[in-house]
Parts: structure tokens; C-alpha cells; sequence
């Protein structure tokens, strides 16, 4: 592609949208975007400047051809995660956490995730599953002492124990 009118209607069908639906999206008329691909008039550095934004589309690619197509950024990462996996606002919401954490939080969590979900873990009792989280956050950290407390809630139908 050798000219930005040709990178621009690249991205229009790679995103599948027929002129009107990409113009729409941009806040202009699907003759503006005609008429740029048909190379009538160059595109408004504004519009440029809308595309990459809305799209997550590299400046210098677009401008020159040169690069990636796409920016990589933190928000299209977590997007695509969004999209691939189908993920729930919950389950999006504790991905950032996440993300957000200091890494000896982040090593923390992990280590607490496996002991919970580790599958040779299955013939621990509930208090060997909670003491190996405190020694593995132990070490993690490098602290000496942990306290940890357990209740048990009985009902009619149930036996439910907490950490």
C-alpha cells in the first residue's frame, strides 16, 4: 500500500465496515470516507489522528507505511483478552487488579490461586491447604510470622469453612 488513502481503506475492511459504518464511527459522512479512498482529498490530520485512536492504528504506519499496523498498547492487550476469552466486567475488573499490584503482591496472589486450584491438592485438608499459603507467602516476602484464623459455618445443609 502505497498511499495513506490505500492504508485507510485497508483498515476499513479489515475491520469489515462498509464505508458509511467506518465514517460513522469517525463522526464523518460515508462520502468523506469515499472520497479519500478514492484519493480525491488527502485526509485532515484530525481525521488521521481519529482513526488511530478509534482503531489502535500506528500513526507512522499509516502516515508513511511504515512499522506495525497496530499500536500495542496496555488497553488493546486487555481488549483483546476481553474479546478471546469472553471475559464478564468482574472477571475484568480482577484482571487489573491484577495488573495494578506490586509484583510481590502479584507472586502472592499466584501463590494463594495455586494452593486454592492446585489439582494434587484435592486429598488436602482445607488447614494444610491454608498453612502451605502462609509459608509460601513467607518466603515470598521474606517475613517470619503469619497468622492465619478459619471458621466454620454449619447450616442445615452445608458445612462451610473460611480463611
Amino acid at each position: 500500500m502505497k498511499t495513506i488513502q490505500e492504508r485507510i481503506k485497508f483498515i476499513r475492511k479489515e475491520k469489515n465496515l462498509n464505508q458509511e459504518e467506518f465514517g460513522e464511527r469517525l463522526g464523518v459522512g460515508k462520502y468523506v470516507i469515499a472520497n479519500i479512498e478514492l484519493n480525491r482529498v488527502e485526509p485532515k490530520e484530525l481525521l488521521i489522528n481519529h482513526i488511530c485512536d478509534i482503531y489502535s492504528i500506528n500513526k507512522e504506519w499509516i502516515l508513511n507505511g511504515t512499522g506495525e499496523v497496530y499500536q500495542t498498547t496496555e488497553k488493546n492487550i486487555i481488549n483483546d483478552l476481553v474479546k478471546e476469552f469472553d471475559l464478564d466486567e468482574d472477571e475484568l475488573s480482577i484482571i487489573k487488579s491484577y495488573i495494578n499490584l506490586p509484583k510481590i503482591q502479584r507472586k502472592n496472589f499466584v501463590s494463594i490461586l495455586k494452593a486454592m486450584v492446585s489439582p494434587s491438592d484435592e486429598e488436602k485438608t482445607y488447614d494444610e491447604k491454608l498453612n502451605q499459603v502462609a509459608n509460601e507467602l513467607k518466603v515470598a516476602e521474606g517475613k517470619n510470622e503469619y497468622t492465619a484464623s478459619t471458621t466454620t459455618s454449619i447450616t442445615k445443609d452445608s458445612t462451610e469453612k473460611r480463611a
